[in-house]
């Protein structure tokens, strides 16, 4: 499970609030993930870099195509960058964010 919580850098403000359920599928011997954003939710394929230390997914809606990458960096935080693509355009940067774990 992957709860998400974004704020902005300049005043702190919610930008983001996510949750993502990973599961894996023994029938297709794949991850997937059901995400949940705004009341909405969508289901996508999760592939897991060899070395385990990265995740990646993406969507797409129409014209509209995503690319996510999440890895863990030196410091034990989760990174992610997210890219998206319109139509035949270049992908552009969607979004870049730390992810810290809050221990309760």
């Amino acid at each position: 499970m992957i709860e998400g919580v974004g704020r902005t850098k300049s005043d702190g403000k919610l930008a983001l609030q996510a949750l993502g359920l990973i599961s894996f599928d023994d029938a297709s011997k794949t991850y997937r993930m059901r995400a949940f954003n705004d009341g909405r939710w969508l289901e996508t394929e999760v592939k897991v870099a060899s070395e385990g230390s990265a995740i990646n997914w993406g969507f797409t809606f129409g014209e509209m195509k995503t690319n996510s990458v999440m890895r863990l960096n030196e410091k034990g935080e989760w990174t992610e960058n997210a890219e998206l693509t319109v139509g035949t355009r270049p992908a552009q940067k969607l979004m870049d964010l730390t992810v810290r774990r809050v221990r309760d």
